[in-house]
């Protein structure tokens, strides 16, 4: 039986996977295609996420902001994980850039992307 890779992993010969250092991502608003590093945060896109907005923080405590549909602001404690645990095909939110720099921690922008 052929093992399937899943994005992030490349399989060996041997059959064992091995971690690729870059995963090819869509960005929803702009269309642009990019390479990120396999260990980029990301988050799943919540349901009442407001597209047109789009955009959605998470500070040091994983508290994740962003507007809902109708302009009301959610809040949430959020678990972000690498990007190499999401499937082909799969939508969710991935950091995009550090807003803010506060010792060790930082704030964090997540833009709307799919998994390629």
């Amino acid at each position: 039986m052929a093992l399937k890779a899943r994005p992030g992993y490349g399989v060996r010969a041997e059959g064992r996977r091995r971690m690729k250092k870059h995963i090819e991502i869509v960005d929803l608003t702009s269309g642009a295609i990019t390479n990120r590093k396999a260990d980029t945060l990301t988050l799943d896109v919540p349901a009442d996420l407001d597209w047109q907005t789009g955009g959605v923080s998470i500070d040091p405590e994983r508290i994740v902001r962003y507007f809902a549909a109708g302009a009301a602001r959610r809040l949430y404690v959020g678990s972000p994980r690498h990007l190499s645990g999401r499937v082909v095909g799969e939508e969710c939110l991935v950091a995009v850039e550090h807003l803010e720099r506060q010792s060790a921690a930082c704030l964090r922008r997540y833009s709307l992307a799919v998994v390629r």
